[in-house]
C-alpha cells in the first residue's frame, strides 16, 4: 500500500475532475495532507467559491484524506527544508510531511519536483487545462 502526501494543487485538480489525479484518490492507498496545505486549499477555494463552499469541500475531503497536524518537530523540519531548497512555506510543510511520514509527494508544482526529487519520491501531475 502506498502513502500519498497531497499538495493543495492536487486537491484543486481532484475537485475539478482532472482524470490524471483520480488514481491517487480512487484506491485504498493512504492519503494525507498537512493542515498548512489544507488551509492553503481552503483559502484559495473560498476566494473563488465562497467560505461555505470551501468548508463543504474540506469536510468531504477529510472523510478519506488524513489530516496531519503541525507539531514542533514538523515545524523544525519545515524551516530546514525551506532554507535548503528555497521553497514557499506551504511547499516546505509538504516536503516536511513526506520527510516525517514517508510516502510519495503528489504535486503539480514543477519547482517542488525539480528541487526535492533527488531526496524524496515525487509524482509530478500536469495541471489541467480546464
Amino acid at each position: 500500500m502506498q502513502r500519498y502526501i497531497l499538495d493543495a494543487n492536487i486537491i484543486f485538480q481532484f475537485f475539478a475532475g482532472t482524470p490524471s489525479v483520480k488514481r491517487y484518490f480512487l484506491n485504498r492507498d493512504e492519503k494525507v495532507i498537512n493542515v498548512i496545505n489544507l488551509s492553503e486549499f481552503a483559502f484559495h477555494y473560498a476566494r473563488k467559491f465562497g467560505v461555505k463552499a470551501s468548508g463543504v469541500r474540506v469536510n468531504y475531503l477529510l472523510t478519506f484524506v488524513k489530516p496531519v497536524e503541525v507539531d514542533r518537530e514538523l515545524a523544525e523540519t519545515a524551516y530546514k527544508i525551506r532554507v535548503k531548497y528555497n521553497l514557499s512555506l506551504g511547499d516546505s510543510f509538504l516536503v516536511a510531511t513526506a520527510d516525517k511520514m514517508g510516502g510519495i509527494i503528489v504535486t503539480s508544482d514543477h519547482e517542488v519536483a525539480e528541487r526535492v526529487s533527488g531526496e524524496y519520491r515525487v509524482d509530478l501531475v500536469p495541471l489541467s487545462k480546464t
